[in-house]
């Protein structure tokens, strides 16, 4: 007897250790083979990336052989016709004693404002703290992120600011003594100049530019842009010309200048005549310049010629010639799925009808499988643009496009490998 009921125990032990280990391995065999991935909101770009050249109307500034040059005006500043960009000097320590007086000039103006901040009565000593803050972290964040190209201009915004402050605690009487030394200083400077100055004006209004001749200044037709084959434009191009080594700087006349470059037949009915797209010069920087496509000429029955017209000035861009570039057609936004979470499934929906009864409604659609509690659930997505390995996709769930009025949220977590997949199936 006593036998028989240590086998029943043994038996009983044996069989709940069997459906443990039964139950283990189907958990963690879907455990396995099933992983996921967050679904997040996303903004894409319809684009393609080509090989463009810029043609611009240019006017080139000469300086005599054998000087050296000072430049007033920076890069991309606009200029008028007849100013005064730059000076040139036989001399080169005279190039060294102008930017000297350039910046006694400057600390001068800065005093004297100064100066007569501290003889009115407006002075507000929160927003002068504020300011003095303000500029003490703007020059931090440049230190810090290794922007140098602006940082005198930051610290001259930090001593201004100090004094400033100095003057409306009464920690300063005024600046007559600094402003009185710096002129002695500048006209010493003055006097030290050889005298053998020449003026370099421009010939005509533009965006000034600093660079020295490419041998490309107006090969391109800018008068007749408009019809410009790609091919043709690029045999120009890539060629060598002679270059002028007295060429100091350029101005860019106008408001526009020309992106031209070469797309495939298909990219065609994306570029219409008229509409506005982006510019990605890809190696300059992420920003998406607006342009306006201007024309469209044929080269061939496999590609076409796209002329794009920028209105938007920079030193960055007044500079290149030659560039990479990404064409941003259109802006679709949404959640991104990746497209190996997609699945064809089948989808229900209950209708009312006129007489008050209810009718269901199936219908197979596009959709992923979501991960709710233990289960996996079926829902339909509604695509609005393909890329690459992902999706962008509708999230009104009150779109006609979608058939069973439901579809995926941000943050869903969608099923991207996995096997025998289906609605309603328990994953532990």
């Amino acid at each position: 007897m006593k036998n028989i009921t240590v086998k029943k125990i043994l038996t009983v032990c044996i069989s709940v250790f069997l459906i443990i280990y039964v139950v283990c391995n189907l958990y963690m065999s879907n455990s396995k083979k099933i992983s996921s991935e967050t679904l997040i909101y996303a903004k894409v770009y319809d684009s393609y990336e080509t090989t463009a050249y810029i043609v611009k109307d240019e006017d080139e500034i000469r300086a005599s052989e054998n000087t050296n040059v000072y430049y007033l005006a920076k890069d991309g500043e606009s200029v008028a016709a007849g100013e005064v960009i730059a000076y040139e000097f036989q001399d080169p320590r005279d190039v060294i004693i102008k930017e000297e007086i350039a910046k006694l000039n400057d600390r001068i103006e800065t005093f004297e404002a100064l100066e007569s901040k501290s003889k009115s009565n407006s002075n507000n000593i929160e927003i002068a703290e504020y300011n003095l803050s303000q500029s003490i972290k703007n020059f931090k964040n440049m230190v810090e992120n290794n922007e140098f190209v602006e940082l005198k201009t930051s610290a001259d915004n930090v001593l201004y600011n100090l004094n400033n402050k100095q003057i409306i605690t009464g920690k300063t009487s005024g600046f007559d003594a600094i402003i009185s030394q710096a002129q002695e200083e500048l006209a010493a400077l003055e006097n030290e100049l050889s005298g053998n100055i020449k003026e370099l004006r421009t010939n005509s209004p533009g965006y000034f530019i600093s660079k020295s001749a490419d041998g490309l200044e107006n090969k391109a037709d800018y008068e007749n842009i408009l019809t410009v084959n790609y091919d043709q434009l690029s045999d120009i191009m890539e060629q060598e010309y002679e270059i002028d080594p007295n060429i100091v700087g350029k101005t860019i006349n106008g408001l526009s200048w020309y992106i031209v470059c070469k797309i495939p037949q298909q990219e065609a009915s994306k570029v219409q005549k008229d509409k506005q797209i982006g510019v990605n010069f890809v190696s300059i920087s992420n920003e998406n310049i607006p342009v306006s496509v201007v024309a469209i000429n044929r080269i061939d029955d496999e590609n076409v010629t796209v002329v794009l017209k920028c209105n938007q000035i920079s030193s960055e861009l007044l500079d290149i010639r030659k560039e990479n570039i990404k064409l941003n057609y259109d802006l679709y936004e949404g959640i991104k799925v990746p497209k190996n979470a997609v699945h064809m499934g089948e989808v229900t929906k209950t209708q009312t009808n006129p007489d008050g009864t209810q009718t269901e409604q199936t219908q197979t659609v596009q959709g992923v499988y979501t991960i709710i509690g233990d289960r996996l659930k079926f829902k339909e997505i509604n695509p609005v643009f393909a890329y690459s390995e992902f999706m962008i996709c509708n999230d009104n769930k009150d779109s006609e496009d979608l058939f069973s009025g439901d579809t995926v949220e941000v943050y869903d977590k969608v099923i991207i490998g996995g096997e025998d997949l289906y609605d309603g199936k328990f994953i532990g």
